[in-house]
C-alpha cells in the first residue's frame, strides 16, 4: 500500500465500533462511540452508508 499524502481539510471516511443507543423515528440510529466519551452521533444504519451521503449534525442541527 502506498504511502497517501493527507492535506489540511482533506475528507476522510473514518469506521470507529460504535453502540447504538436507540433508532429514531426518522430511521437515523443514535450511536455513541465504544469506550470513548464522544458525543451521541445520529448516523444511518450502515445498510443504508452505500448509497447515501451524510454528515455529522452541527450543534444548530440537533
Amino acid at each position: 500500500m502506498e504511502q497517501t499524502k493527507w492535506n489540511p481539510g482533506d475528507r476522510v471516511q473514518v469506521v470507529l465500533e460504535t453502540q447504538v443507543i436507540c433508532q429514531l423515528p426518522n430511521g437515523l440510529i443514535l450511536v455513541r462511540m465504544v469506550g470513548m466519551p464522544l458525543p451521541y452521533s445520529a448516523l444511518k444504519p450502515l445498510a443504508d452508508l452505500e448509497t447515501t451521503d451524510f454528515h455529522s449534525p452541527n450543534k444548530d442541527e440537533l
